[in-house]
């Protein structure tokens, strides 16, 4: 369908006339009926909002916890970081260098190490000694 939809725009000629793109009225009626589905079905699925207030809040929870061990002067909560991010956030100079580091960090990862780091770091779930050996 998307293939339908981009090629059946069209460009005027002359960049005076209006509207500079056309679209077919029947397509513009079609992606409209797709738009309010995708709001019904999608945004406003409750099932969706509860996930998303979850995800959000595992990333404001991860995001303070790693901007608190970079500033934090025991070396045990400072252990919590990647060697690279350690050293990024030593060498910052002001508070928004250092909240970029660790947004740099926490966007780097992956849904599901997002989640197992969130875990682990908050106690949810301790993990094995075996995940000290992929660290190495």
């Amino acid at each position: 369908m998307i293939s339908k939809y981009v090629t059946a725009v069209e460009i005027a000629d002359d960049p005076n006339e209006y509207p500079l793109v056309k679209i077919p009225p029947f397509l513009r009626a079609q992606a409209d009926v797709l738009k309010k589905l995708t709001w019904f079905y999608v945004i406003h699925n409750r099932s969706i909002k509860t996930q998303q207030h979850g995800q959000r809040m595992v990333v404001r929870n991860l995001f303070k916890i790693y901007l608190d061990a970079g500033v934090s002067e025991d070396s045990d909560v400072r252990g919590i970081l990647p060697e690279s991010q350690k050293e990024q956030l030593r060498q910052a100079e002001t508070k928004e260098q250092q909240v970029r580091v660790v947004a740099d960090l926490i966007s780097s990862m992956t849904e599901q190490q997002l989640m197992m780091t969130h875990r682990k770091l908050t106690g949810i779930e301790l993990g094995s000694v075996t995940d000290l050996m992929s660290l190495l």
